[in-house]
């Protein structure tokens, strides 16, 4: 491989050294957001299928959940926030294991994750009431 580089023009071969330093600092600045997404997918899959061996069952699709997580990223995502569409969202799931599987469907938007978002925007009388509905319902995911 080294034969073959040393074969190219000067001009070649710094673009090509250019173009793997841009590289590896991507990787390098994506990386961390890369390895927790990863990280937290192991997770829920994990804990979903724990949550089904003990009988739960998922209420929706896959893309049922993916809808749903785009609609609460919509809802948090720029100016402002539409709390009545998330709480129109959770306020469809039934159990934990439609729970993890919708932070799945989420996974990570802009560096940060459903808890996060959550955190973020709304504020802590919101988050406890939509603590207690999921509770109501038996829900013990707590956000």
């Amino acid at each position: 491989m080294k034969k073959g580089f040393s074969k190219l023009s000067p001009i070649t071969q710094v673009v090509i050294v250019i173009v793997i330093i841009v590289i590896i600092f991507l990787l390098i600045r994506s990386g961390k957001s890369f390895f927790q997404g990863l990280s937290n997918k192991a997770s829920d899959t994990a804990e979903s299928l724990s949550l089904g061996a003990q009988g739960q069952q998922k209420t929706f699709t896959d893309a049922e959940y993916k809808q749903q997580a785009g609609q609460l990223y919509n809802a948090m995502a720029g100016m402002g926030t539409n709390e009545s569409v998330i709480m129109s969202v959770f306020g469809k799931q039934q159990n934990d294991r439609d729970i993890v599987e919708l932070n799945s469907a989420f996974g990570i938007r802009d560096s940060y994750d459903l808890q996060a978002w959550l955190s973020g925007d709304l504020g802590e009388s919101e988050l406890q009431d939509l603590n207690n509905m999921l509770a109501n319902k038996g829900i013990t995911k707590q956000f």
